[in-house]
């Protein structure tokens, strides 16, 4: 399967998330490494989409929500170097539009070569401890991820749903889609509108 066009990527994910510095498990730094600021925020949007539409999938995960979708792609930044990055998608029961959720550095090949509940609102890019296991996807009760998506009411849960970014040793590990009573906003957090917030306290 390959991705089609008309892909969705919300300003908010890029000014205020993956380009604004975090204390830990910061992508700013990569994505400024290929010459990318707030600024060209406009520059990096356009980038992702011309590398993924038309992309081959790599994954395909039906949840609860619908389904997501990981992309694995490479392109060339603004200053000529090299990106080789894992996008993740999703395509909401129901809807038609495909949304970015998020992105992080695809380490695959360095890697084979070494061998509080529904009522919450404005959690979008907080810090959260995992409640519960997530065998499928490696997840254990205790890591900590980034709220990445938010996601509709699902009737198997009887709940709303987060995406997480899960993170550990400062990589990223996995992106579940869990139920919001599985993740728990850590309190040192909450309130921050965004990660930008976190870095300056």
């Amino acid at each position: 399967m390959k991705m089609p066009s008309g892909l969705v990527i919300q300003e908010r994910k890029l000014t205020n998330y993956l380009l604004i510095y975090q204390p830990k498990d910061d992508e700013s730094e990569f994505l400024a490494g290929a010459g990318y600021t707030l600024q060209t925020w406009r520059s990096l949007e356009q980038d992702i989409l011309r590398a993924v539409e038309g992309h081959e999938v790599f994954e395909t995960i039906a949840t609860e929500w619908g389904t997501r979708f990981r992309v694995n792609c490479e392109w060339t930044g603004l200053n000529g170097r090299r990106l080789r990055v894992v996008t993740i998608w999703q395509q909401d029961t129901g809807a038609d539009a495909i949304r970015f959720v998020t992105l992080y550095p695809d380490k695959s090949e360095e890697e084979n070569a070494g061998q509080e509940d529904c009522r919450m609102k404005d959690v979008l890019f907080h810090w959260v401890v995992m409640l519960r296991d997530v065998p499928e996807s490696g997840v254990k009760v205790g890591d900590r991820g980034v709220i990445v998506d938010e996601l509709p009411f699902s009737e198997e849960h009887q709940e709303t749903g987060y995406t997480i970014e899960v993170f550990r040793q400062g990589e990223t590990v996995a992106v579940v889609s869990v139920p919001v009573s599985w993740g728990n906003v850590l309190p040192e957090v909450w309130g921050q509108k965004d990660v930008s917030a976190i870095a300056a306290s």
